[in-house]
């Protein structure tokens, strides 16, 4: 959940009910609420379509259901693309990343949190996230007052699949607005996907100009 996005009421309703459950769960166990009910179906279709995408991409329930369980970095992002396309959602990367929090990102998160300037957050990012991350390669640039956060899959094949560049460039706008503290935006934001049929909202996520067809996906 994004402090810098304002919600309806309604979702704000749904996700104080999370919310409770997630302060149960951590108070009395997992045990306390072991069961959540799907909403709104109208039939199995709608109780079947998440096992359906996780085995399009090659995953089973149990696959994530694991907490600690390490998913190919292939499938997640074909899981992200499938689910946006199911879902009918142009933004769903921009809003996943927007919604993460820093604190929740494991030792990324608590190395950014610990850094004592936003430079040196990125700087770590940059040096650690080839020890818990796959599937990324990230470089850090610096031009006079001027840094470049960029990133792209390693495997050729992956680049270009919008969704997940999207969600790595909110969670780093988000990161840097919650370590300073201020709605900030990048001068500029690149992909290497082709500009988007559909309309997404990368004025309200990144706040920022956007280029697309980019040799690498960047935040300027």
């Amino acid at each position: 959940v994004s402090p810098f996005v304002k919600y309806s009421d309604e979702t704000m309703g749904e996700l104080n009910v999370f919310h409770a459950a997630a302060e149960a769960h951590a108070r009395f166990g997992s045990d306390a609420i072991p069961q959540c009910i799907i909403s709104m179906c109208k039939g199995m279709s709608d109780m079947l379509e998440v096992a359906v995408l996780l085995k399009e991409v090659g995953l089973k329930r149990s696959d994530v259901s694991d907490p600690e369980a390490r998913i190919p970095y292939a499938a997640l992002l074909g899981l992200i693309e499938r689910a946006a396309t199911a879902m009918g959602d142009a933004s769903l990367g921009l809003r996943l990343g927007a919604s993460q929090e820093a604190r929740d990102s494991g030792l990324l998160g608590f190395v950014a949190l610990n850094s004592p300037t936003l430079f040196d957050a990125l700087s770590n990012l940059q040096r650690y996230f080839h020890v818990v991350g796959e599937g990324e390669d990230v470089e850090l640039l610096r031009s006079g007052p001027h840094v470049a956060l960029r990133f792209r899959e390693t495997d050729r094949a992956l680049r270009g699949l919008r969704h997940n560049s999207d969600f790595l460039a909110a969670i780093m706008v988000r990161l840097c607005r919650d370590l300073s503290r201020t709605r900030i935006t990048p001068m500029r934001a690149e992909f290497i996907h082709a500009r988007p049929n559909q309309r997404v909202e990368y004025g309200e996520y990144l706040g920022c100009p956007v280029k697309f067809h980019a040799d690498w996906d960047a935040m300027i």
